[in-house]
């Protein structure tokens, strides 16, 4: 900013000068940092505009020329083309002086012409580029976008205040009577509002319920919906249409992995998806204001559009956000550093004016400290280098990529690194992203994908940076670095303090200490509201097996045990579906799903694959229903939280082990950094998290009434009051089993 401002004075100095030579001494003189401000009438609304203009310079000719100067950090002169299409955003500016000039009673500058003026503030060299044609009408698109927008705000606004918000459910079950009362009266106050309840409840309706009425009081002006499952995303455009389709246009944003696409017109990961947006949009006259009123923008939709006309379906999907109401998305759309400016820097957002709804809360304070964490490896470094010598890469950009390969290359194993190499690492990545953002190269040769890992390694400068984070820096192998967050606590309170008013929501939100912790809230802060389901108190049987310790250093001496426990349960009289078995981790499924074969090769196993796609994810569970005897799933993934077709189609049930987080140099670190007693803090490190997925697994599979399940918790450390504690009135143990005796009376056998 400051060679900017030099080269500005410099370029001012220059045409004083220059006017000082002219002989006429009434001849206008150059004039600097003019001021221009205008009212333009469109459709009834007044679009106010004001900007300050780098130069007015008179022409020889007679009239005025309107400049612009932009400094760059990279070598000119560039191709005309690739100027424009690295800076649309300066032509427009100058577009816009232009029409302010000609409608707003400039008459001095109303025959002007413009110009661009870059300056590599390196060497100084110059390049001058004219405004071009249609610059102005442009501008004037521009405007009649921005008119689109604030009517579809308003009409938005009017439909909501008018609307009949229809309560959550005709009819309410036993246990939800007076919860719209509760809620609202809870979120007099503003601020967070924490709401439990277990899984089918009807949470999301409620939720949804409760943002309405906000929008149609005026609290509030928008919603964002935020869950970590595709499922439950889909569950929340199942519950607008089904209850409250007219009131509020919802738009779900999906990934950018699923809008991917790759044809003759658009490959999305590529230079393409960076550069000549402006260029694309024209051509394509793709309209969002139009988008939104036919109610959410499908996924499939917004990919062949992309396929059509070579803009890129993400992008698609995003441009409908501004038209729309409640929106509805990933967590990383609000806390992840780099995905997070899809939401909160849209045109017309106002997180002050908004609800947020978190859904699966307890999943937040990982999912943040995952989003502010990275990995470098030294072989990856490599493979980019190679990619960037067919790039003609700046000198910069490849020295400052050799330099940080070199260094990750040489590090050693390590639990914990000096603090040292922090600020080394600090000062490499810094210089990187900078060459990165100031330096041009041909990103069009790359392979799909290489592009974007480029940015993405600069964003593991990040987390280094945020001062609200505790980090730890450790080498789980040679030439491998992670910058891990083990508290992301101060960083998710700052995020929920944007906003008016936060809904946090889950089946597992306590030990509420625990979890106001985990997301930097103050003791006692967020009201708390929780919902009960009687008909669930008769729905569980469950016991825990005290014969089996499944410890990690242990398991292995029990994995007989646990598949004959998992063959008598396949054998218990009156089961219906297959045996439900939950383990820790796939390793553990896998080693017991071997065990179990080779015992008893009559059982069909099916274990959960890894890397599927929600459709997959159902495919497979449904197959499975119907095909398998025993159906092995981890606990804590997709398929035991985000699959809800488990309930009442399962009727056994077997959890293996607590699922205590894996003892390494991140888990250490967390007890380190914990607060109080080193037993609480393995209480809160270990514990905690473990017992919450086998909560969250267990509320799958009873969701409605008339559901019922038979649990057998297959550890020792179930039957210790600290574990089982930690577990819901309804999940927890009624008997202990010491026996197979015992297991076989228990079933019924």
């Amino acid at each position: 900013m400051e060679l900017g401002s030099v080269w500005h004075r410099r370029l001012q100095g220059e045409e004083e000068a220059r006017a000082q030579t002219l002989v006429d001494a009434e001849a206008p003189v150059p004039r600097f940092e003019v001021a221009i401000a205008g009212t333009l009438i469109e459709r009834g609304w007044r679009v106010e505009l004001k900007g300050r203009m780098d130069q007015a310079v008179p022409r020889p000719d007679g009239g005025w020329l309107l400049r612009e100067i932009k400094t760059v950090s990279h070598p000119l002169p560039l191709p005309e083309e690739r100027l424009r299409a690295m800076y649309p955003g300066y032509f427009a500016q100058l577009g816009a002086y232009l029409a302010l000039c000609r409608c707003c009673g400039e008459a001095e500058y109303c025959a002007a012409a413009a110009e661009l003026l870059f300056v590599d503030i390196a060497d100084g060299a110059r390049q001058v580029l004219a405004a071009g044609e249609g610059a102005e009408q442009e501008f004037r698109a521009q405007v009649r976008m921005l008119v689109d927008f604030c009517e579809s705000r308003r009409s938005s606004r009017a439909r909501i205040l008018t609307a009949d918000i229809a309560p959550p459910f005709d009819q309410v079950r036993s246990g939800q009577e007076g919860v719209e009362e509760q809620l609202n009266l809870a979120g007099l106050g503003g601020g967070v509002l924490l709401f439990e309840a277990p899984t089918g409840f009807g949470k999301t309706a409620y939720a949804l319920h409760y943002a309405l009425t906000r929008m149609k009081s005026g609290l509030v002006r928008q919603a964002v919906y935020l869950t970590g499952k595709s499922s439950g995303q889909l569950q929340v455009l199942l519950e607008m249409e089904r209850r409250w389709g007219t009131v509020l246009r919802a738009q779900q944003m999906r990934s950018k992995a699923e809008h991917a696409i790759s044809s003759a017109m658009h490959t999305c990961g590529t230079a393409s998806c960076r550069t000549g947006i402006e260029e694309q949009w024209r051509r394509a006259c793709i309209d969002p204001a139009a988008l939104a009123a036919d109610g959410p923008l499908p996924l499939e939709l917004a990919r062949r559009m992309g396929m059509e006309t070579g803009v890129c379906p993400f992008e698609i999907t995003r441009s409908v956000l501004p038209f729309s109401d409640l929106w509805i998305g990933d967590l990383n759309y609000v806390f992840h550093p780099r995905a997070r400016s899809v939401f909160m820097e849209q045109p017309g957002f106002d997180h002050a004016q908004a609800i947020l709804v978190i859904d699966e809360a307890h999943n937040l304070p990982s999912r943040v400290a995952d989003a502010w964490s990275a990995r470098l490896e030294a072989r990856q470094l490599e493979d980019l280098q190679v990619e960037l010598s067919f790039a003609h890469t700046p000198r910069r950009l490849s020295r400052a990529l050799d330099s940080l390969h070199r260094f990750v290359a040489r590090l050693h194993r390590s639990e914990r690194c000096e603090e040292t190499l922090r600020y080394e690492v600090q000062d490499l990545l810094r210089e990187y992203a900078d060459a990165l953002q100031g330096e041009p190269f041909d990103a069009d040769v790359l392979r799909p994908g290489a592009a974007e890992a480029l940015w993405a390694l600069a964003d593991a400068l990040g987390p280094l940076e945020n001062e609200a984070l505790e980090l730890l820096i450790h080498c789980p192998e040679r030439g491998v670095l992670c910058i891990t967050c083990i508290d992301a606590s101060r960083e998710i309170a700052a995020n929920l303090a944007l906003f008016g008013q936060v809904l946090m929501m889950s089946a597992t939100l306590r030990p509420l200490e625990h979890f106001r912790a985990a997301c930097g809230l103050k003791e006692g802060e967020g009201a708390f509201l929780r919902g009960v389901a009687p008909w669930r108190g008769m729905a569980y049987e469950v016991a825990a097996d005290s014969r089996a310790d499944t410890r990690f250093a242990a398991r292995g001496r029990s994995l007989g045990l646990t598949a004959q426990t998992i063959a008598d349960i396949c054998a218990a009289p009156g089961r219906s579906g297959p045996v439900l078995a939950m383990f820790p981790s796939y390793r553990y499924a896998e080693d017991v799903a071997d065990a179990l074969l080779g015992a008893e090769a009559f059982l069909n196993v099916s274990v959960q694959p890894k890397g599927l796609d929600l459709a997959g994810q159902r495919d497979f569970v449904e197959n499975s229903l119907e095909r398998c005897d025993v159906l092995m799933l981890v606990l804590g993934g997709s398929f035991t939280e985000g699959i809800d077709s488990l309930g009442g189609r399962v009727s056994h049930a077997i959890v293996v082990s607590p699922a205590l987080p894996e003892v390494d140099a991140v888990q250490k670190a967390r007890v380190e950094n914990a607060v109080g007693l080193r037993s609480r803090a393995f209480h809160d490190v270990y514990m905690v998290p473990g017992m919450r997925k086998v909560a969250q697994a267990l509320g799958r599979l009873v969701r409605a009434p008339g559901h019922s399940a038979k649990v057998l918790l297959h550890c020792n450390r179930f039957s210790q009051a600290d574990y089982a504690g930690l577990l819901d009135e309804d999940l927890r143990p009624q008997l202990v089993i010491d026996s197979r005796r015992e297991l076989l009376d228990w079933l019924g056998a």
